[in-house]
């Protein structure tokens, strides 16, 4: 008889490990967040424009090498988990599925381009 292994689910990432994730995540996505009658993806793509907008250079690299870092960290989990995984970081942001949570890490990760978007 042969055994099946088991994927183990991923570790959630800690807020202390991702700072500005976290920050990012609380600041611009918490529980006042509304999508305005936008998709929620659109919603989400907005809260990072304005956090590119106000952001120190500082700020929004960190901010792309931590969502670099997740992705990686990430890279080998079935999507479905991610979105589960972003919400133990903070805010109140639901991605409909593990998609709209990668493109916008993949968004975030690229940040450090400046205002006005990556």
């Amino acid at each position: 008889m042969t055994s099946r292994r088991r994927s183990r689910p991923a570790r959630r990432p800690r807020p202390e490990e991702y700072p500005a994730l976290a920050a990012f995540l609380r600041g611009y996505l918490h529980e006042d967040f509304d999508a305005g009658g936008n998709a929620v993806g659109d919603a989400a793509s907005d809260a990072l424009a304005r956090f590119l907008e106000d952001a120190s250079p500082e700020e929004r690299s960190a901010l792309a090498a931590e969502a670099r870092r997740l992705l990686a960290a990430v890279s080998s989990v079935p999507a479905q988990q991610l979105p589960r995984l972003l919400s133990a970081l903070g805010g109140a942001w639901e991605p409909v599925d593990g998609e709209e949570a990668l493109s916008l890490l993949s968004r975030m990760a690229q940040a450090a381009g400046g205002p006005g978007g990556p």
